[in-house]
């Protein structure tokens, strides 16, 4: 019986486990498919495991054994991959986390106000908050991502929220673990994508208890594999059968299902017990604001699309020549390499060994002449003579060494082009580790050497800065969709707060703080230098500081940007103040002068309404030119104040307004005024 759209898109269909409501039989064929799905997605990942489970070892230069040529022969592995993931990891971390920061926010459209500018400014710092601090588990993740990634080609993120914890987790989930088609275009177009989750016997029981597994006869012992699986193996999957404490394997499967059989699939989370094809767990990964509904002709609402919620987030390394939605890693491509290099080696050392270790023949006579038994060995310490009976030529004659040549300088000189060239490829050349070129190598040529062999590296962390931009915005919609109205956090012994309203993607938009340009210190000196050489060139000195800071990956750049103005030295104070003097002067006898203007000009005025009382037309007009000579008076005033201040600030000083300015400024009437 299909289940009811009032649940399916109800809130309530959050906190249910909708196995409880699924027909048993449904169920089992769920689980039947499931399982016979994700069987067909391991088998597309074939070629793909077979090449990354060796990449695995080389880089972990796992010691064997060897009894060829003879017994203990040279093992030895020349570190040319695990040295380039270090590399890599060292480049890759001091680039996506800069100091505290790790997610910078850009404002969208027109922002006049600084409205946006201090949106972006609180989500930033909250969601760097989020990862470094909040989010424990995050950088330990981030750390061991950068490690795998370019030996095996691919990593994933896991990025969601975590409703016992009440916050969001972005966890790794490492490529061994995620079986996903390998001819699927991109996770987001993918039909299904598989996780594979351990789970102790402890765990499971747990689960059953908070109802959050539907509970089944969970076996006694634990197998990963059916036998005609076998060889799909990863190592770290055999498990001991008499181990009763093994952990299941659990498939979860992120697909779509009619549940409520309308003929349309909604998207949905199942996870199935692999052994026994159990299905433990069936619920939504859809918010119910991406359901879009449509009218049809005034019927019920039915629905037309769902954008199912994206749960994982794929980096690659290099995207694979084939056309494979899996990534390519160095472990690939440097293999051959670096197993060729491995092979000449060990023959070079197995040479020298055998070289330094002389064998041969003895003749039977010889050791007879000298009383020992035929088979009997003559050893010796270091610097023993043995006393012999048999003259040296007839000695000479009687010991046969073996034809052992010594370390050929072609093995060397072919090991030497082997490492060379696994260099070009991983990018990892004695300049780019560090070492110096040579006394007299040029610096713009030191540049030009750098510069050119982080060209493959600058490819790499695009496609890594484009993946950790979409691990943000998820991150950034499960902030929109589950903050409170308001949270607070503390960062740097200072609390803030942001606002759920904060997060809106239609005003900012969320991108890492990295940059696939600056990946070195030396990059990140030069172009601290050009916006050093930018100041005083007519352009923002205030932002130009600002972004030295943020180059120099400097924490709290406020009190840095916000310094107090430089106090003045003892002479230019007394010149300061020397020139505060006379304009107070000049500006207090410009106020007597006015003072004086204003109250003759008051009683003109006063004259001038006693003239227009008695309508005495001469009078009217002999006061009338006085006005009009007065306010000429204190226009020649006032332009003097306008010429003063104009001179003042383009000098940078401030004029001082005296009460007694304010009050002739506010006497002065106007002569229509009087009049009326």
């Amino acid at each position: 019986m299909p289940i009811s759209k009032d649940l399916l898109y109800s809130e309530k269909v959050y906190t249910t486990n909708l196995t409880d409501l699924i027909d048993p039989n449904d169920l089992a064929k769920i689980g039947q498919r499931v399982c016979l799905e994700y069987k067909i997605d391991v088998k597309s990942c074939q070629e793909w495991k077979a090449r990354t489970e060796p990449a695995v070892d080389l880089a972990m230069l796992l010691y064997e054994e060897k009894n060829n040529p003879f017994p203990g022969a040279s093992a030895v592995k020349y570190p040319m991959l695990t040295t380039a993931a270090i590399q890599f990891n060292a480049r890759a971390m001091a680039n996506i986390i800069k100091g505290n920061n790790v997610v910078k926010v850009q404002v969208l459209g027109e922002d006049q106000s600084g409205i946006k500018s201090g949106i972006a400014d609180r989500v930033g710092k909250h969601m760097s908050w989020q990862f470094m601090h909040q989010m424990k588990e995050w950088t330990e993740d981030l750390d061991k991502s950068m490690m795998c990634l370019p030996v095996v080609g691919e990593d994933w993120m896991k990025t969601y929220r975590d409703f016992q914890l009440n916050r969001n987790k972005s966890v790794r989930v490492p490529s061994q673990n995620m079986v996903y088609n390998y001819w699927y275009k991109t996770p987001e177009d993918a039909p299904r994508i598989n996780e594979k989750i351990w789970l102790y016997p402890n765990q499971i029981e747990e689960r059953f208890r908070s109802k959050a597994f539907r509970k089944f006869q969970v076996p006694d012992h634990a197998h990963v594999y059916d036998e005609d699986e076998s060889e799909l193996m990863y190592r770290s999957e055999r498990i001991d059968p008499e181990d009763k404490d093994a952990p299941h394997l659990f498939i979860e499967q992120h697909r779509w299902l009619d549940l409520d059989g309308d003929g349309y699939r909604e998207p949905y989370i199942v996870l199935v017990h692999k052994q026994t094809m159990e299905v433990v767990r069936v619920y939504p990964r859809y918010e119910l604001s991406e359901v879009l509904f449509s009218g049809n002709g005034g019927k019920r609402q039915q629905v037309e699309k769902i954008t199912p919620e994206l749960y994982y987030t794929q980096t690659v390394f290099y995207p694979s020549p084939d056309g494979g939605s899996r990534g390519l890693g160095l472990g690939s491509l440097l293999g051959p390499l670096n197993e060729t290099a491995n092979a000449l080696m060990q023959q070079t050392l197995d040479a020298g060994t055998l070289y330094n270790n002389n064998s041969g023949f003895i003749d039977k006579a010889a050791l007879q002449t000298r009383g020992l038994g035929a088979q009997s060995i003559m050893e010796f310490e270091l610097g023993e003579w043995k006393v012999v009976s048999t003259p040296g030529d007839d000695l000479r004659k009687a010991i046969v060494p073996l034809p052992v040549r010594e370390p050929s300088e072609v093995l060397y000189k072919m090991l030497g082009l082997m490492i060379e060239a696994g260099k070009e490829l991983s990018s990892v050349s004695n300049i780019m580790m560090g070492e110096s070129p040579g006394p007299n190598t040029p610096p713009t040529s030191i540049m030009a050497l750098i510069e050119q062999g982080l060209k493959v590296f600058t490819g790499i962390f695009k496609r890594i800065h484009r993946s950790k931009e979409h691990e943000y915005k998820k991150q950034f919609r499960l902030n929109a969709l589950h903050l409170t109205e308001e949270e607070y956090y503390t960062m740097l012994d200072t609390q803030q707060k942001v606002m759920k309203t904060d997060y809106n993607i239609e005003a900012i938009d969320v991108v890492p703080v990295s940059d696939p340009n600056d990946v070195t210190d030396t990059q990140k000196m030069l172009k601290m230098q050009t916006y050093q050489s930018l100041k005083k060139q007519g352009y923002n000195d205030a932002e130009l500081n600002k972004r030295v800071l943020d180059v120099m990956e400097i924490p709290d750049k406020k009190p840095l940007l916000e310094a107090p103005a430089p106090q003045p030295d003892f002479l230019t104070q007394v010149e300061m103040d020397k020139v505060k003097l006379e304009r107070d002067i000049f500006e207090w006898d410009m106020v007597k002068d006015e003072a004086d203007i204003i109250k003759k000009r008051a009683q003109s005025v006063k004259l001038l309404a006693e003239a227009q009382a008695v309508s005495n037309q001469q009078a009217i007009d002999a006061y009338q030119v006085e006005i009009d000579a007065w306010d000429k008076q204190l226009d020649r005033i006032a332009k003097i104040y306008l010429q003063r201040e104009k001179i003042e600030g383009d000098m940078g000083t401030k004029t001082i307004d005296i009460e007694g300015r304010k009050m002739i400024e506010g006497a002065k009437p106007k002569a229509s005024s009087a009049q009326a």
